[in-house]
């Protein structure tokens, strides 16, 4: 089947970013930065898309993902105060700004979780409007730290919401961490960033190397990407061993194991 909508550009032959300009209509998804793009629907089935390059996220509304609108113009941008602007963020605890981002989803409450490039994800209120300042955000240390930690992210490359759980992939640190609700997160006059409840991939918070060090097992990540959920099992794209893992949802435990792997033989290929 031949697809009846391209959004990013008026033709289905047309393939730079940013023709014409950084605009509504525009999209940069390739360049020297971590090329990978998010994409979720929101409950009113507008669409959200990371624009990795021009650092911003954009709606396109429900209204305009109809066939044959092709370059259909976003309504609403995130991480920046226009349509027409890309810059990016450069502070780790700035509120306001993106680098980079590479995924969006939200969570039961309407906040919108955004992994972005300065290895955090940044969590906007229900309901955000363009240039909306962030709430919280996941993953940053204060005072700064290199090392692993229950706070410290290495680089996240994903977030998602599942259960009552916030699930981070932290590609720097090779596993996956899981926060608690948003609405539970300790005040930011208190601590910055929230403390993870429990890691997937490693059998501590303080741990970080690729397959803890040795061999490719049932318990163990190497370059995580991304991350999916159904009603009772975590899905892990585990990039450097070439395999999906497939996790309990609830209640992880530290140094657990996956139940089965998709696209290898065995666990420890």
């Amino acid at each position: 089947q031949f697809p009846d909508l391209i959004i990013g550009q008026t033709s289905f032959s047309g393939f730079n970013g940013n023709t014409g300009g950084v605009k509504a209509s525009t999209l940069l998804l390739t360049g020297s930065f971590f090329a990978h793009t998010g994409l979720t629907f929101d409950s009113a089935g507008n669409l959200w898309v990371t624009d990795t390059g021009n650092n911003r996220v954009l709606r396109f509304p429900a209204s305009v993902l109809t066939a044959n609108n092709n370059g259909a113009s976003a309504d609403t941008v995130i991480g920046q105060a226009d349509f027409i602007s890309s810059k990016a963020a450069t502070s780790q605890t700035s509120l306001s700004g993106l680098t980079n981002p590479t995924s969006v989803s939200f969570d039961s409450a309407g906040d919108m979780l955004v992994a972005d490039s300065l290895f955090r994800v940044v969590v906007y209120p229900p309901a955000s409007t363009t240039n909306a300042t962030a709430i919280r955000i996941i993953g940053v240390a204060t005072p700064p730290s290199t090392q692993p930690g229950a706070i410290n992210v290495g680089y996240a490359t994903s977030a998602i919401a599942a259960g009552n759980n916030i699930i981070v992939v932290d590609n720097g640190f090779n596993r996956v961490l899981y926060y608690p609700p948003v609405a539970t997160f300790p005040p930011l006059t208190t601590q910055f960033s929230p403390s993870a409840n429990s890691v997937v991939g490693q059998t501590s918070f303080s741990g970080s190397m690729a397959n803890q060090g040795g061999q490719p097992s049932a318990g163990t990540l190497a370059g995580p990407v991304d991350v999916a959920a159904s009603g009772t099992e975590l899905f892990i794209a585990d990039s450097v061993n070439n395999r999906i893992l497939v996790f309990p949802l609830n209640s992880p435990l530290p140094g657990g194991t996956a139940t089965r792997v998709i696209g290898q033989l065995d666990f420890p290929y």
